[in-house]
């Protein structure tokens, strides 16, 4: 099996933000492993050149281990990020391929996001590695699975930048960000829902001075799942003036 992730960057402008991405398989798979590069960065001085770079720097590792690469896959991402904005340049490319009887019977290759490395031997007929502790995470990584949800919201909550909990605490200088909390989402695949954060730097400034007045208010009601009062909920904050009272905001 074969797992392409994605790369990502994330920055406040005025910034030109690029992202690459790139996985090449060898001649023999037998006995040389693919090799998988990623990288991003800002203000790079040969993007013109990018993919061409990585595909050589490819080439002339395989030469210095003596391994041919049969084909080289390579992706790439730019943005510019212009001042008061914040943007994320983002490459990525799922790229699997499975054995002729990885797939059990009954089950289509998505529903292999659904169940777990446990589920999926015991399917199979596959003897468990000796000392192998349980595995209850999804057979195919779920990077790829939650970024995609998550994209999938931003249309739904109105918003132009949705991340996870884990990407959140990931960010640098958080207090230069605007940001709200939107509430524990439900996002499939996963046993327990996830925190869902929004970033709304590049939203207009109207919009902006509105979400950062009525923020604490808006955190305050607890949400988990998505249905018809978490929308309405969304869209209420999303239209409210940001100088209107907030008196209605219980009968929410």
């Amino acid at each position: 099996m074969v797992v392409c992730a994605n790369k990502s960057i994330t920055m406040r402008g005025p910034e030109l933000l690029w992202c690459a991405i790139a996985l090449a398989i060898p001649e023999d798979r037998s006995k040389n492993a693919c090799m998988f590069i990623e990288d991003a960065g800002f203000n790079h001085s040969d993007l013109d050149n990018l993919e061409d770079n990585i595909v050589n720097s490819i080439i002339r590792c395989g030469e210095n281990q003596s391994v041919l690469f049969k084909e080289i896959y390579v992706g790439h991402n730019t943005i510019e990020v212009l001042e008061n904005e914040v943007g994320c340049a983002l490459t990525c490319a799922p790229y699997i391929t499975l054995a002729k009887n990885a797939i059990p019977s009954g089950y289509q290759p998505r529903d292999l996001l659904n169940i777990s490395l446990n589920e999926w031997e015991k399917s199979l007929n596959i003897k468990p590695l000796e000392g192998k502790n349980e595995l209850e995470g999804p057979v195919i990584s779920d990077t790829v699975n939650i970024a995609s949800r998550i994209e999938s919201l931003t249309k739904m909550f109105g918003s132009n930048i949705l991340i996870s909990n884990d990407l959140f605490l990931e960010l640098n200088s958080l207090e230069s960000y605007n940001y709200r909390f939107i509430g524990l989402i439900d996002i499939k695949g996963k046993n327990q829902p996830i925190s869902i954060f929004e970033i709304y730097d590049g939203d207009n400034n109207n919009i902006i001075d509105m979400k950062n007045i009525t923020k604490n208010d808006f955190e305050k009601i607890k949400v988990k799942g998505i249905d018809n009062s978490t929308i309405k909920r969304i869209e209420y904050f999303n239209e409210i003036d940001a100088n209107e009272e907030l008196e209605e905001l219980e009968e929410i």
